[in-house]
């Protein structure tokens, strides 16, 4: 049996390593009837975490997240999709701030 100190530094270590929840909390919206592609929010992940399919469906799983097939017509026909979450739309602002690099002047 772990000591209630060595259990709370557990925990903490856990929560300020959780890349996945990080990444919830800022670049995502959740909310009943929101639904994500599946591979488009690995492929916005993996971006900041290098991770499996595998790895990613169980880490979604542990936080209650299910994966359905999608009824959204965007969506092509037979995607899976994350149900209760989406990605948030980046401002234009965003955009009207990032300065581009030409290739050739590297």
């Amino acid at each position: 049996m772990l000591p209630d100190k060595m259990k709370v530094a557990m925990q903490s270590y856990v929560a300020d390593n959780d890349h996945l929840q990080d990444f919830l909390d800022q670049s995502c919206e959740l909310g009943a009837g929101f639904e994500v592609m599946t591979t488009c929010f690995h492929d916005s992940f993996k971006v900041k975490q290098p991770v499996s399919d595998k790895q990613l469906v169980k880490m979604m799983q542990n936080k209650g997240f299910i994966k359905l097939q999608s009824r959204n017509p965007s969506f092509p026909k037979g995607a899976m999709a994350w149900q209760g979450v989406r990605i948030r739309e980046i401002s234009k602002d965003v955009h009207q701030n990032v300065e581009f690099v030409d290739q050739d002047d590297e």
